[in-house]
């Protein structure tokens, strides 16, 4: 299983990082987490053919997470020589249905043609494919309905925490994780966070979790002058690797 950082920030403009986006490779299927703004187009540029991928994990329906939805629809309808006859399974929170939904009313030409999309709402839900499972578990993010995963193939674990702030269902989920995939919003120096994390929060999470190794994402402009990974360390001492657009890594 590999993982492929293809969005390491947030909502906020950065030349450096897109949203949120991160593509699992197993042996045999590739799983999209979260599709930011761009999502398509670092696909393309990272050597993968969104006509191939099947299935879409949403951790919550903010845009920086999930806006990118509307490119991909509108390629699967509109790419000359493609038509799209494998179903795509959506799977999301509360009210990913209506979500989708109001896209079409929106845009109609986004409405599937040829295809039938399989949306599930989750709140602990389970998909196994030919050889991974992927699990999921509520997160607290604000009066947003959240969901955090984890999937599992070949032996190995990756969990990804999509937006949260400091719950025990995240330790729950993460629990000897191989990898935790998590946000860090904030360095330390930003008191009062509640629906993020900052360093210090991922890095408590991860100790209880006794996940073996952290990657921390989700970037806010006030992280890159701050030494996130030191302060996460205060708390945590396993492996600890900071997310970069483009960044791939074995699970």
């Amino acid at each position: 299983m590999e993982l492929l950082i293809l969005g390491s920030g947030t909502g906020v403009p950065s030349p450096h990082r897109g949203s949120a986006g991160y593509l699992v490779q197993t042996a045999k299927e590739t799983l999209l987490f979260d599709c930011e703004p761009g999502t398509m187009v670092r696909l393309v540029g990272a050597g993968f053919d969104f006509r191939s991928l099947d299935r879409i994990f949403l951790s919550h329906h903010h845009p920086d997470h999930c806006a990118d939805l509307v490119a991909f629809l509108f390629a699967n309808n509109w790419t000359p020589g493609f038509r799209r006859k494998r179903p795509l399974h959506v799977v999301g929170p509360r009210n990913t249905r209506q979500m989708l939904a109001r896209l079409y009313e929106a845009y109609p030409a986004l409405e599937p043609v040829g295809y039938h999309p399989v949306v599930e709402e989750w709140h602990e839900g389970e998909a196994v494919g030919e050889d991974w499972v992927v699990q999921s578990g509520s997160v607290v993010h604000g009066n947003v309905p959240a969901i955090g995963y984890r999937v599992t193939s070949e032996g190995k674990s990756l969990v990804y925490s999509g937006d949260t702030g400091e719950c025990t269902e995240m330790v729950r989920l993460a629990e000897e994780a191989d990898t935790l995939l998590i946000e860090c919003s904030f360095p330390d120096e930003i008191t009062g966070v509640t629906n993020h994390l900052t360093a210090s929060a991922a890095g408590r999470i991860a100790a209880a979790a006794r996940a073996r190794r952290v990657i921390l994402t989700h970037f806010y402009p006030p992280c890159e002058s701050v030494d996130v990974r030191a302060q996460c360390a205060q708390h945590y001492g396993g492996e600890i690797l900071q997310a970069a657009d483009g960044l791939r890594v074995p699970i």
